[in-house]
């Protein structure tokens, strides 16, 4: 890399980085007035499994994904501003697989799957209306990578009035598939998450998601994605409630 390009790569990181800072002091602010989680507060946590069947074809180079596997854990379902059920809001899906020594978080938010929809935040009444994906790319073998699951179109969502109210427990059931793309061209199905009994109050309120220390094993954040999203997660916990962050 020549020197001028190598300025301007040091550049937007510095301008990332201070973006990263500037959102984690708004994000702390909010904590620590509302003692609670600055965003997604409203939501629930269920018990869940995903049945990963494994790629044959278009494989993505990640054994995480290629590699058929079932995982036990947790899934959060969550409002982003915690606005009324009858109001569209940005709908979150935190989910929480058991891995050897640890665990892998996948932070998912309500978004398209089309074209540049892929990272824009898409505000919904229910996660049962649609996708929710990972927004920003983890860092693939072969390139950026996404993941996101959407509710399975085979009856298991029981019609999109469900869920719409996050005190009613009738997520339980439902069935959400795990899809992966690049960011652009079409989403390969690579499993299927099924949501269990509700695991209560105590564990929603004092389990906190990592979705930069906690990527699934070889999908780490790129650099800049850290740089954004860590100061506001480390804020969000040191400053709410102890178990507060999404």
């Amino acid at each position: 890399m020549s020197a001028r390009g190598r300025a301007l790569r040091l550049a937007a990181l510095a301008a990332t980085a201070l973006g990263g800072v500037g959102l984690g002091v708004a994000t702390g602010t909010v904590a620590a007035l509302r003692h609670d989680r600055p965003m997604h507060a409203v939501g629930r946590t269920y018990h869940a499994r995903l049945e990963r069947t494994g790629t044959t074809s278009d494989r993505s180079g990640v054994a995480w994904i290629d590699q058929p596997r079932a995982q036990g854990g947790l899934v959060r379902f969550s409002r982003g501003a915690g606005l009324p059920a009858r109001l569209p809001d940005v709908q979150g899906v935190a989910i929480r697989l058991d891995e050897p020594g640890g665990h892998t978080d996948l932070l998912l938010s309500s978004s398209g799957l089309r074209g540049l929809s892929r990272f824009v935040l898409v505000p919904r009444r229910s996660p049962l209306r649609g996708a929710a994906g990972s927004l920003m790319p983890f860092r693939g073998p072969h390139g950026p990578l996404l993941l996101a699951v959407q509710p399975a179109p085979d009856g298991s969502g029981r019609g999109d009035r469900r869920g719409t109210d996050l005190t009613d427990p009738d997520l339980r059931g439902t069935r959400w598939h795990l899809l992966w793309s690049g960011t652009s061209g079409p989403w390969r199905e690579v499993g299927v998450l099924t949501v269990g009994e509700d695991a209560g109050p105590d564990v929603d309120r004092r389990t906190r998601f990592g979705p930069v220390t906690a990527t699934p094993p070889g999908l780490p954040s790129y650099r800049w994605a850290r740089l954004v999203r860590d100061p506001a997660y480390r804020a969000a916990q040191l400053l709410g409630r102890p178990g507060t962050g999404r």
